[in-house]
């Protein structure tokens, strides 16, 4: 398994190298992220169209802000790569980096999951807010624990009472992951 996942590993970096070695990666422009090697759950949270800031970072789930300005893809990869194994004690872990041109993918999506109607990727507009997120999710479904509504921005996540008229004004960000959580089961 273990030389599957090396060959995988170089596979995937000499493809993104093959198809941009010579292109640095700049502010303004867009990226495609794609990690191979990840639960599923983590995957959906990671994949997905990056802007690079005008500080010359993308801001990443999980890691937070990541410098990739004056970078070439295939070296951003393998740093992002190496930021995502520290967080899981991964041997490894596989990122493929490519252009995204506009229209191509849904720029920096917010990602709204758990008991809603249409969970996954939605589209981000500035001044979006909690509410505007749960909107585009279709709603929170009858399953739904509005007490506990988790708001996942890189390195750090937050829990919200939605029923709590000031949190769901909450301004959401590029990049942001929410997630509706379940009701809350008691035993006796």
């Amino acid at each position: 398994m273990k030389q599957f996942t090396l060959f995988l590993c170089l596979l995937v970096s000499t493809f993104a190298s093959s198809i941009s070695s010579a292109q640095e990666l700049k502010a303004g422009k867009s990226i495609y992220v794609s990690i191979i090697g990840f639960p599923a759950e983590k995957k959906a949270r990671i994949d997905g169209v990056y802007q690079i800031a005008d500080d010359g970072t993308v801001n990443m789930p999980i890691i937070g802000k990541v410098t990739v300005s004056g970078m070439k893809y295939v070296d951003a990869a393998s740093l992002m790569a190496t930021a995502y194994c520290k967080t899981q004690n991964s041997l490894t872990a596989s990122i493929y980096v490519c252009a995204a041109e506009k229209g191509e993918f849904t720029v920096n999506p917010i990602t709204v999951v758990g008991f809603v109607h249409k969970p996954g990727p939605k589209n981000f507009v500035s001044g979006m807010t909690l509410r505007d997120a749960l909107d585009a999710a279709g709603g929170a479904n009858e399953h739904a624990n509005l007490n506990y509504v988790v708001l996942m921005r890189g390195k750090s996540a937050k829990i919200y009472n939605f029923r709590k008229s000031e949190n769901i004004n909450i301004l959401l960000e590029p990049g942001d992951y929410v997630e509706v959580a379940a009701p809350t089961i008691i035993t006796r």
